[in-house]
């Protein structure tokens, strides 16, 4: 609702992406790479299911696993999450590359 998806993004069943901006992938996984993933903690490239992105930068190659929210609920000017989420001018941004595990939640 509201947003701007870009080239190459996987997006999970059942995951709201509202008044947000995700950039997408240079590439997609191949076969190899898709399987090495299933095997890991590592989410595959994109977001994944039951996800809930709301007033979000989400730049390219991030993974997202399932059951993630990235949205700044205690209405933060702008805060260092960790190295990879920061808040700036209340808006959540996910830096390129990013690895967000299942269940990961915006503190």
């Amino acid at each position: 609702e509201n947003s701007v998806i870009g080239l190459r993004c996987l997006i999970g069943r059942d995951t709201v992406i509202r008044n947000s901006v995700v950039m997408g992938a240079d590439f997609y996984e191949t076969d190899e790479e898709l399987a090495a993933c299933g095997d890991s903690s590592t989410p595959v490239l994109g977001i994944g299911s039951n996800c809930h992105i709301e007033g979000a930068i989400v730049d390219k190659n991030c993974r997202v696993g399932n059951n993630v929210i990235l949205k700044n609920d205690s209405s933060r000017d702008d805060a260092d999450i960790n190295d990879m989420v920061w808040i700036r001018d209340k808006i959540v941004v996910l830096q390129k590359d990013a690895v967000l595990p299942d269940n990961w939640r915006l503190e």
